[in-house]
């Protein structure tokens, strides 16, 4: 199977290989739309989504300029405006992104991106009606974007939440069926979770109910999300080990931002496969006065979907020059994404940050904004 340039980034980024010249270069060539987008879906009715009118020559702005990829993990997990200048037109209809790197995501599968019911409100679409939606408010789930109103008559998805998510989602599909012709698009099938597979299966997202955890700290104590949860807000991050240095400047980073997250009373906590005796050498390096959990194994990453494989020929490659067994305490090869998430105090993941590129963190101010809106 071919692996376009993007993809194959994506697997070297996760992985840890330094990029060459060359296939960096090639990478960041302006993207053109895939060939094998061109059959996502047998009915294609633009003309019934929400779309503000476009002059005639050009074709009309998707979710009121929003860029769709932004909404799932990997483009950040929260609404963000598109710039005029960082667009692509698919199939009529044009997409603004906020970055480059979004816009490649997008133009990789843009059925998974696009969202669901022709962008109207999927909660009014149960009953076959097109109400208005406010691009804010909105959920990512089983890798569709659902937006919905929210106004003076209600928050639509509020009450959205209160019922069974795939229920929901079957009544407003067969209504869009009926007004539109369209069946419901389907992206590509998620990444393999196999053991010889570098990519995870799909990470949790938000709205997602956070699966609950209990792990040892640097200092051999067991913490669980749930008693966490019990005092507030949590923000659970993900790093590779005390051997990365973007992990030790992510770190670093945070704890100098510990009492901005403490006044609205959350608490923060960062895991990795590192053993306790390493994760405790991590805490004492960086000066960490938050939790340091060790999850040998990445059974707390599988659970969140983040846990990859390296491949064989990288560990054998490297092995001479780091060894990964030893920092973690087994011989899996395995490492967590980068991942950052906000959990309010009932589990529920209200921001997400996932990426397969390790240079990349959770912005500080992304993660305090989040908490801010649980206040």
């Amino acid at each position: 199977m071919h692996t376009s340039s993007f993809a194959a980034r994506a697997l070297m980024l996760a992985a840890g290989i330094a990029l060459t010249t060359p296939l960096f270069a090639f990478a960041q060539t302006q993207p053109m739309e895939p060939a094998a987008a061109q059959a996502v879906a047998p009915i294609r009715a633009v003309k019934s989504w929400n779309l503000p009118k476009a002059k005639a020559d050009q074709a009309p702005l998707a979710i009121e300029g929003f860029d769709p990829v932004a909404y799932f993990p990997e483009g950040g997990g929260a609404p963000k405006e598109g710039s005029k200048d960082i667009t692509t037109t698919y199939q009529g209809v044009t997409y603004r992104f906020a970055t480059a790197e979004n816009r490649d995501a997008f133009l990789q599968d843009p059925a998974k991106y696009e969202p669901a019911h022709g962008g109207w409100c999927s909660w009014a679409m149960k009953d076959g009606e097109k109400v208005e939606v406010d691009p804010k408010t909105f959920i990512v789930k089983d890798g569709r974007l659902f937006l919905f109103y929210n106004g003076t008559w209600a928050n639509t998805r509020s009450k959205w939440l209160k019922l069974d998510h795939a229920t929901e989602a079957a009544q407003a599909d067969s209504q869009w069926k009926k007004l539109s012709g369209e069946d419901a698009r389907a992206a590509k099938p998620a990444r393999s979770s196999k053991s010889d597979s570098i990519l995870p299966a799909a990470p949790m997202a938000v709205g997602d109910k956070a699966p609950d955890f209990t792990l040892p700290d640097a200092k051999g104590q067991q913490v669980s999300l749930t008693t966490l949860l019990a005092e507030g807000p949590v923000v659970l991050t993900w790093y590779r080990g005390g051997w990365c240095p973007y992990c030790n400047k992510q770190l670093s980073d945070y704890q100098a931002s510990l009492a901005d997250m403490k006044a609205m009373k959350a608490q923060l906590v960062a895991i990795s496969p590192q053993t306790p005796d390493n994760s405790l050498t991590t805490l004492e390096k960086n000066n960490l006065a938050f939790a340091v959990l060790s999850d040998q194994g990445n059974q707390t990453a599988k659970q969140y979907g983040l846990a990859y494989t390296l491949p064989a020929d990288v560990v054998a490659r490297y092995k001479n020059h780091f060894d990964l067994a030893k920092y973690n305490g087994d011989n899996t090869n395995q490492l967590p994404l980068t991942a950052t998430y906000v959990i309010d105090k009932q589990g529920v993941i209200r921001y997400a940050f996932v990426n397969e590129d390790y240079t990349k963190r959770a912005a500080i101010p992304d993660i305090l904004a989040a908490l801010k809106q649980l206040n």
